[in-house]
């Protein structure tokens, strides 16, 4: 949608990257076959690569799907990732969790220097209408930024003598009574190989 493509061109804009990226991700996305632009990419660019691959068209569900995407390196990935996360259901941003140049992309007169930045976003009791008074968030879409998250990811590691094994939980939260592991993955050092899992498969 047009917010959510608004928002993520500012965050490239403030991170110094290439807003090109943008056109190859909406094909990434979309479920057609033409391309959005000369930057874009479907499956005839993809097709020719090698290893050959076809574009998702449909939603990421995991954020290091970005590496596929035309434009992409590992540079330009490790400086993005950071500030986007792939979920299954669309999501505000959490004004008391999301990094400043996140909150800055959503208001193109913002920047990382700004009064609410530095007076608003550091304060613990930040509430939603007071950053939207500050920016022109509700000009836009006054529904992009909330207080709470309904979702969450979980990391820990066990190490017992040389095995060594990380677990990336992600967590729903839809109330106290109903939290439910969604995705999992496990990650075994010295085999050097990981494992997505579902909390079915995992048990």
């Amino acid at each position: 949608d047009e917010a959510t493509a608004a928002t993520l061109k500012q965050l490239l804009l403030n991170l110094q990257l290439p807003v090109t990226l943008l056109d190859g991700i909406i094909d990434w996305l979309d479920t057609d076959s033409e391309t959005i632009s000369e930057n874009g990419a479907e499956d005839a660019f993809y097709s020719r690569l090698e290893p050959p691959y076809l574009t998702a068209n449909s939603a990421i569900t995991d954020i290091s799907e970005l590496r596929l995407i035309r434009g992409f390196n590992d540079q330009i990935y490790a400086l993005l990732s950071p500030y986007l996360s792939a979920l299954p259901d669309r999501t505000a941003i959490n004004l008391n969790t999301a990094k400043s140049v996140v909150m800055t992309s959503l208001d193109k007169s913002a920047t990382q220097t700004s009064a609410f930045e530095q007076d608003l976003l550091q304060q613990s009791n930040t509430i939603v209408s007071e950053f939207i008074n500050e920016t022109a968030v509700e000009k836009n879409n006054m529904q992009t930024v909330v207080q709470n998250s309904s979702y969450c990811r979980l990391q820990s590691k066990t190490t017992v003598n040389n095995y060594t094994l990380s677990v990336d939980s992600l967590i729903t939260r839809q109330s106290d009574e109903d939290i439910r592991i969604i995705q999992r993955l496990l990650v075994r050092s010295e085999e050097h190989t990981s494992e997505l899992q579902s909390p079915r498969a995992s048990r």
